[in-house]
């Protein structure tokens, strides 16, 4: 359960950030553009930080999935699959099973 919980945090709280710049960007972009028309003097700049923000935390949310899926679990899986689904050596198995 805390996984899950440590999850929904660092899943939501990028991903709402990532929601309210896609709306700073909606909500400037006609004055962004008046000004790249006309020039200097008729609309507004667009705050960089604020556009890179929303870059840096999209690369966050996809870290995060990232860090779920990929666990110890997920790598066993994958070692088995390129063994041919055989199930891991003798020795491996004493292992596995005093761990559990």
């Amino acid at each position: 359960m805390i996984r899950i919980g440590v999850f929904s945090v660092l899943y939501a709280v990028p991903a709402g950030v990532v929601i309210g710049c896609l709306a700073y960007e909606a909500g400037g972009r006609e004055s962004w553009m008046r000004r790249v028309a006309c020039g200097p003097g008729c609309g507004d700049r667009p705050l960089y930080s604020a556009l890179m923000l929303k870059y840096f935390m999209a690369l966050a949310v996809g870290i995060t999935s990232g860090v779920w899926i990929w666990s110890g679990k997920t790598l066993e899986s994958w070692r088995r699959m390129w063994r041919g689904g055989r199930p891991p050596p003798p020795a491996h198995r004493a292992l596995v099973k005093g761990a559990v």
